[in-house]
């Protein structure tokens, strides 16, 4: 790495201020090229570069989105792409108060027979990191995925992903950007919620020693982390009580204090679930050293989508239901129902 680039912890912390904006949360569009197709093919849009920028266009140009968004998370093509000619993306946002920031690892390799996957872009992620600050971005995520079965996740991925979790953090502070460091426990499978509490547990416990033995500024970062729940295929449906309860139990027990925010992701939980688990996490643990929101994908995005259809006489519906999402989550945040 560059012995001359040194983390600036007043750029850190001004970065931070502005993502954790009282009741505001960050809009998750880094969707890679095969998944946002997959979502553009659920509506029988084809998956073309045209098409993609139509698509994010339409969600960055609604109308008070900077009343409920702090920032949004852009795939690489997004971020360089230009919203009109002479104005990227990552300008505009900036235009409207909205911090731009970029999805950095760079797809998943499988490490074992049990199909474990860790996430690759390392090599190249410093020199990246200067161009994304040089072009504006002030964040960077980086996400690794747990799969939880019989003896999984094994003491190798968990090891693995925590390595590259921290190096990434130690990249992307070191050029002056905020990491948002997602580790996630995925919904898939089919364990119990008292599986995903002790597995989430002790991922986090492992992964804030490392940040802290590596000197991250935990201050400086945002945790991106899945709500505590039983997998999709449980013979166990957790009610809203208990999921809230855990999620409280494992962030109390494993997050320091000194972590700016915490900012869950929706995981594949639909967009009324996400927003009422929140609401409640914040409305039961009033007094909190973090804040405590939202970085959601599809639970923002979904209903939008369906609306929009491709059609572009469906743009304002689309942008309405966009804001609708927004407006609720943000809500959500300071723990006031609206649903």
């Amino acid at each position: 790495m560059n012995s001359d680039l040194r983390k600036d912890k007043r750029l850190l912390l001004e970065t931070i201020n502005k993502l954790t904006a009282e009741s505001k949360g960050i809009l998750a569009a880094d969707e890679s090229t095969n998944t946002i197709g997959k979502r553009l093919n659920s509506i029988d849009v084809q998956n073309n570069h045209e098409n993609r920028k139509r698509y994010r266009k339409m969600l960055f140009s609604t109308k008070d989105l900077e009343k409920y968004i702090s920032g949004v998370i852009l795939y690489e093509e997004t971020f360089y792409d230009e919203y009109v000619p002479g104005i990227t993306f990552s300008e505009y946002l900036k235009q409207r108060d909205i911090v731009p920031g970029i999805k950095v690892d760079q797809g998943l390799v499988s490490i074992n027979d049990d199909d474990e996957k860790i996430t690759k872009g390392l090599d190249t992620l410093n020199e990246r990191c200067m161009d994304y600050y040089k072009n504006g971005a002030r964040f960077t995520k980086w996400r690794c995925v747990f799969k939880i079965g019989e003896d999984l996740p094994s003491l190798e991925l968990i090891s693995q992903n925590i390595k590259i979790l921290t190096e990434f953090a130690k990249i992307s502070q070191n050029n002056n950007l905020v990491p948002i460091v997602e580790p996630e426990i995925l919904m898939e499978g089919s364990h119990n919620i008292n599986k995903c509490q002790n597995v989430t547990e002790d991922i986090l416990r492992k992964l804030f020693k490392s940040l802290l033995t590596h000197d991250i500024l935990l201050e400086g970062m945002i945790l991106k982390v899945n709500m505590i729940k039983n997998g999709i295929n449980s013979k166990e449906n957790a009610g809203l009580e208990e999921i809230v309860s855990r999620t409280i139990q494992v962030l109390k027990n494993s997050v320091p204090e000194r972590v700016a925010g915490i900012f869950f992701l929706s995981g594949g939980i639909s967009e009324t679930e996400s927003t009422i688990i929140l609401c409640n996490i914040n409305k039961k643990l009033r007094v909190k050293p973090w804040s405590i929101s939202f970085s959601y994908g599809r639970a923002l995005q979904k209903s939008a989508l369906r609306i929009w259809k491709g059609d572009d006489n469906n743009m304002n519906n689309a942008r309405d239901k966009l804001l609708e999402r927004s407006r609720a989550n943000s809500l959500a945040v300071l723990g006031i129902e609206s649903l």
